[in-house]
């Protein structure tokens, strides 16, 4: 009898443990990024649009490097394996292959779980919300990521690469869905003219 009430107690517990996720296909936010490579961008902050069905990210951008502010509007479609990204002080446009391939902003499904909290205003009824941290390593990167559990919208993300590119990023302010239907069409500084 003891034996089965032990069993029972870990099956509940065992019940309890978050399961991966993929969390919305679509959303739109904003984010703050830390962001280190053999380039040493720095602190990003901006907007963020996000289709994983169709592998399309647009991203607006604010970043303060020294003395200097830059503004960069960047519209990634993988399937097509282009990027459009546009200096919005100058309004140049720079039509490139994507930097770097697409990675899903969700939880990997072969992910371990790592930890669960609260975040928010304590004892504010309302104002906290449960996240649940997972990992992964592949090919020697390592990822992370917290969601908000149990409808997983990403709260960080963080991927550090072999070769030592770090990429930290905060997500606040999502709503599942696209609202702007035109969001992903290439940006108008990048079209070609008609002769």
């Amino acid at each position: 009898m003891l034996a089965l009430l032990c069993l029972a107690l870990v099956a509940g517990t065992m019940a309890q443990v978050p399961v991966t996720c993929p969390g919305p296909k679509q959303f739109e936010g904003r984010f703050r990024r830390y962001e280190r490579d053999q380039g040493g961008r720095g602190m990003v902050k901006g907007f963020i649009g996000y289709d994983e069905t169709q592998r399309r990210i647009r991203v607006i951008e604010e970043q303060r490097e020294q003395k200097e502010d830059s503004a960069y509007e960047y519209l990634i479609i993988h399937e097509q394996n282009i990027e459009y990204r546009v200096d919005l002080h100058t309004r140049k446009c720079n039509i490139t292959q994507p930097r770097e391939p697409f990675r899903p902003i969700g939880v990997p499904p072969d992910s371990k779980f790592l930890y669960e909290g609260v975040i928010g205003a304590a004892g504010v009824a309302g104002e906290t919300v449960t996240v649940a941290g997972f990992g992964a390593q592949f090919e020697g990167n390592e990822f992370e990521v917290t969601v908000t559990y149990p409808n997983c919208f990403p709260v960080t993300h963080a991927f550090k690469g072999k070769d030592g590119h770090l990429d930290m990023t905060t997500f606040y302010d999502l709503q599942n869905g696209i609202s702007d239907p035109e969001l992903f069409f290439p940006p108008k500084e990048c079209s070609v003219p008609n002769h």
